[in-house]
């Protein structure tokens, strides 16, 4: 060990030397990055990898890093992802009292680990609101009996044979609708915090990818403001 610890300084002094040779007399700096891997393979596959988790990106091995490099195609989740993926309710509007609609939209909401559903359930709290225990409630289609009314919560999608929730605002914001009884009764504006893209980090994501596509159950151009947005 000692003996290793008295001529890894010389080595990496001729390690750098000579990577910075092969460089200067080829013209490619590539040559730099190939000699360290021969040199010292150990230390850079560790060392990756430890990088990018910091970053909060889990690598699975050599594979997918070397895959990245023939990569046009980016697929995104947006909330928690592009997202903080903590929404906070913003505008509640319709024909019934919002206080009623946000009550009724998280009383349905408590049987549902969404953050969305979350969000609801803690602007209830903050208000006052009692929330009442949902029945019958179906996760797929987001709706459940509470108090007497069939209540449904979900996007547009959900609930085909009502009209559209309308603008969605802001790349962060998110519209859900509420329905009672089969009628519209409201939507619900929730906002999430846009996380922070570096600059670097955005540049080069725009030079590598041809197209990139973002997962989210709302309008389409909340993804693509997303996408886009800087603090």
């Amino acid at each position: 060990m000692r003996l290793a610890d008295r001529f890894s300084v010389w080595f990496l002094f001729a390690t750098v030397a000579i990577a910075g040779v092969s460089a200067f007399m080829s013209g490619d700096l590539s040559r730099i990055v190939a000699v360290l891997v021969v040199a010292t393979p150990c230390p850079l596959i560790l060392a990756v990898p430890v990088a990018l988790a910091k970053e909060g990106v889990l690598v699975k091995g050599a594979g997918p890093l070397e895959a990245l490099v023939q990569a046009t195609v980016a697929v995104f989740d947006k909330t928690g992802t592009l997202t903080a993926g903590q929404p906070e309710v913003g505008h509640i509007e319709g024909s019934e009292h919002p206080n009623r609609i946000l009550r009724l939209a998280a009383s349905l909401d408590q049987a549902s680990g969404h953050v969305v559903g979350r969000a609801l359930v803690d602007e209830a709290h903050r208000r006052g609101l009692v929330v009442s225990r949902p029945s019958e409630v179906t996760e797929t289609a987001g709706s459940g009996i509470v108090d007497g009314v069939r209540v449904g919560v979900g996007g547009d999608a959900y609930f085909a044979e009502a009209p559209p929730s309308g603008p969605n605002g802001s790349g962060s914001a998110m519209r859900v609708k509420v329905v009672f009884d089969g009628t519209p009764a409201g939507t619900i504006t929730l906002e999430d915090r846009l996380q922070y893209l570096p600059p670097v980090g955005g540049a080069l994501l725009q030079e590598a990818i041809d197209v990139a596509v973002i997962l989210t159950p709302f309008a389409p151009s909340n993804g693509r403001e997303a996408l886009v947005a800087r603090p």
